[in-house]
């Protein structure tokens, strides 16, 4: 249910509130980022099945909000981030995979920053970044994660 609330939830309470806030002050170009995962986008066997549906979900929603702003004729953008694997809190949970390439807390920012820093001119409906050393969120398997 956690992670019902933080992924999907969470997201479209702040992304709504953001919008309607922006449209009441007359901003028009402003940006909203919601942050996704590759697994947005590839089903990668049983691993992590019900984080992998929340983030499908948010990739659907992120294009239901640019969606309903095109229909609003706003011009606020909306962004689907979507890093692989980063050395975050989930990586201690994997059984094997630790030392695998992976993006730093820091990577995804400096991506957030660049599709902050584009013209409004410009949308950045959606964004993948994966380590240049390879896709590992690709190769994870099952057994990787810690069960207990």
């Amino acid at each position: 249910r956690q992670m019902l609330d933080i992924n999907i939830l969470a997201l479209v309470i702040s992304s709504k509130l953001g919008i309607n806030s922006m449209i009441a002050r007359g901003v028009d170009d402003g940006h909203i980022i919601n942050i996704n995962s590759l697994l947005g986008h590839k089903v990668m066997g049983n691993l992590l099945p019900f984080y992998t549906s929340t983030k499908w979900a948010v990739t659907a929603l992120c294009q239901a909000f640019q969606n309903e702003l095109c229909v609003r004729q706003s011009h606020i953008r909306v962004t689907s981030m979507c890093p692989g694997l980063t050395r975050t809190g989930l990586v201690d949970t994997f059984d094997e995979g630790k030392d695998d390439a992976a993006l730093s807390p820091a990577d995804v920012a400096d991506a957030v920053i660049y599709a902050l820093s584009t013209p409004s001119t410009v949308i950045i409906e959606e964004m993948k970044i994966a380590p240049n050393e390879g896709r590992v969120g690709h190769s994870l398997s099952p057994n990787r994660i810690n069960n207990s």
